[in-house]
């Protein structure tokens, strides 16, 4: 079963109930009967009520969560997101957890003020054109990742990467490839970057991300571990097959930038 506020894709063996996480009379229907809790914490709503939902999903007898970051949890002595603050609660409960930390995801390529730039063949990021990958994430992945979660036992955090880890220069080369047109790459500042997305996401929200990347500029060989993982906690990511730019580009972009 899913929750949705609003409009939601019919998706086969799917059924929807109405409502948000702040509805109580929802959720207990959602979790009627479930086995599992999966959800996913929204970046731009860092109120997003985690302690409270958790707090019924234990109340109904649910041991086996699935949480999706959408970015890296912090480990000890860093900077504390709330995403440590669900881990923390996850951890009080007693739950069987996943905790999904996706690299930055292809999506983000979808927000409008990136898309007009790419109908113009040029990818504007406040990224390094050189010396500095990122393994880009499909959020298509996430389910088969989710899956391969519960079918293997898997707990804990585990990175999510995306197919290999690309500079600037061989995103926007990647995303050629999938177009079947040139794309080229132009790095621009955070702050630039952070006032353009103000248009679109409100200042609160644009200066989050405006900070995220204003660090990884800042110190980029403290981000590498998460925006381009390898090792043990990307084993069942690796296994899943995960989308590349490229096959994203010509799948899901593609059409967006269509006339």
């Amino acid at each position: 079963m899913g929750l949705a506020r609003d409009g939601h894709p019919e998706l086969e063996g799917v059924t929807w109930v109405r409502g948000s996480a702040t509805d109580r009379d929802a959720l207990a229907e959602l979790l009627t009967d479930a086995d599992v809790f999966s959800f996913h914490l929204p970046v731009s709503d860092p109120t997003w009520p985690a302690a409270e939902v958790l707090e019924l999903v234990a109340s109904q007898g649910i041991k086996r969560v699935l949480f999706n970051a959408s970015s890296r949890v912090p480990g000890p002595g860093e900077p504390q997101q709330p995403s440590n603050a669900v881990v923390a609660e996850l951890e009080r409960h007693g739950f069987e957890y996943t905790a999904f930390q996706p690299t930055l995801y292809l999506e983000n390529l979808l927000l409008p003020i990136v898309l007009d730039d790419l109908r113009e063949g040029v990818l504007r990021y406040p990224l390094p054109a050189t010396g500095f990958a990122v393994a880009w994430f499909a959020t298509v992945d996430l389910g088969p990742l989710a899956v391969a979660a519960l079918r293997e036992g898997t707990r804990g955090p585990i990175g999510a990467p995306g197919a290999r880890a690309l500079t600037g220069l061989e995103l926007a080369a990647a995303l050629g490839q999938g177009l079947g047109r040139d794309v080229r790459f132009e790095s621009i500042t955070p702050e630039a970057f952070g006032e353009r997305l103000a248009t679109v996401l409100g200042e609160g929200p644009a200066r989050t991300v405006q900070g995220l990347y204003a660090g990884i500029a800042a110190a980029p060989a403290a981000f590498e571990p998460w925006l381009a993982p390898h090792g043990e906690t990307t084993a069942l990511a690796r296994a899943v097959g995960p989308t590349s730019a490229a096959h994203w580009a010509s799948t899901t972009l593609r059409g967006l930038l269509s006339p």
